[in-house]
């Protein structure tokens, strides 16, 4: 008997030391980590900075790790994850979500709010290229300090000269009423160009059903080529000059372009993503 608990003992001994250390999962409010990349000390301060980098600039920050994407892309799966999980700051939602895909080693931005605008293509590119060189190389912790530096970064610097949104606007949609509709349609250029079209048309209606039913006219009693021109003259009236002036967006740069679309639950996203 005792001889079977040496062996028993010195089993669960070689099993305790050569057992594979197992990740657990990690979450706290800002941070989902399926895999276990982060440790809870690594947790505990990220969550910190994100608190902090929040306040400061009024817009959310959230880091999801996973390998389950549910069968939606990386970017389905981040803007759903960030509008049905409550994120945003604001009327509008503002915030970023970084999405890492372990199952494809991808990464994703996922943009909203305010940050679309902050967050051009050309700058989410920017940070992904960053925390890629990271995540690459499987320092996790490094990569989520670099995602929250340059966050705080690009928020200070702003929206860049010249920014535009390439699909819809970030702002919030709403149905215009019956008199906003009346008076965008008045101040249109085309109610103008087809009322005056409209108006051309009747007039030459009614003149050439008018010429059919009076024959009668000033030359009816006047005999065939008894009219000479003895003299004319030309008289200068006045000129009119006509300006118009043609819009360019010659100005308008890739660079400062954020690409939008909308999330499952109809709002606005920016966003880009890359592999690792």
């Amino acid at each position: 008997m005792a001889r079977i608990r040496r062996i028993f003992s010195f089993l669960l001994l070689l099993l305790l030391v050569f057992l594979p250390v197992i990740a657990t999962a990690g979450y706290t409010e800002n941070i989902r980590d399926d895999l276990g990349f982060l440790s809870e000390e690594e947790l505990d301060e990220l969550q910190t900075l994100i608190d902090e980098a929040t306040a400061l600039y009024d817009a959310d920050l959230v880091i999801v790790i996973t390998d389950d994407l549910a069968g939606k892309s990386s970017k389905d799966f981040a803007d759903d994850y960030y509008d049905e999980n409550g994120y945003g700051i604001g009327f509008d939602y503002s915030g970023v979500l970084l999405l890492v895909n372990m199952e494809y080693r991808e990464i994703w931005l996922s943009t909203a709010g305010k940050a679309i605008r902050v967050f051009t293509d050309r700058r989410i590119a920017a940070v992904n290229n960053r925390v890629a060189d990271y995540f690459s190389k499987g320092e996790w912790y490094q990569g989520c300090l670099a995602f929250i530096a340059e966050f705080k970064r690009y928020m200070e610097e702003g929206v860049p000269q010249g920014q535009y949104n390439e699909n819809s606007e970030y702002y919030p949609v709403y149905t215009p009423t019956f008199w906003e509709k009346a008076k965008n349609q008045i101040t249109k250029r085309s109610t103008y160009l087809i009322s005056l079209l409209s108006s051309i048309l009747v007039t030459l209606l009614v003149t050439s059903s008018r010429k059919k039913q009076n024959t009668t006219h000033l030359l009816t009693y006047e005999e065939n080529d008894s009219f000479k021109l003895i003299r004319s003259r030309d008289d200068y009236l006045r000129e009119t000059t006509t300006s118009v002036r043609i819009s360019s967006d010659s100005n308008r740069s890739s660079t400062n372009r954020s690409s939008t679309h909308r999330s499952s639950s109809g709002r606005s996203h920016g966003g880009g993503g890359r592999k690792f």
